[in-house]
């Protein structure tokens, strides 16, 4: 008399399991970020438009047409690109 195989049941796709963050850093929205570096956000969004004058625009992530920012990355390109005053 044989013997049936026991085979244990194993899913198609392995269960899906975030990963673990190695950032802690919040995403802000415009208006969150408006409010961190208090300005208006209509201020924000024209700081991140492709400027004419040579400085380069305030860095942002794009989720769908929805923009997100990292405030470490903003003030980073706060001190770099600092207002520059009329001579």
């Amino acid at each position: 008399m044989r013997r049936k195989k026991i085979v244990p049941i194993v899913p198609a796709v392995p269960a899906m399991t975030p990963a673990p963050s190695t950032y802690s850093e919040p995403i802000l929205t415009p208006s969150e970020l408006a409010a961190a570096i208090k300005v208006p956000e209509s201020s924000i969004y024209e700081m991140t438009r492709n400027r004419k004058n040579g400085r380069r625009p305030m860095p942002k992530l794009k989720a769908g047409r929805e923009l997100r920012f990292k405030l470490s990355a903003v003030v980073q390109w706060m001190e770099e690109n600092g207002r520059r005053r009329a001579a």
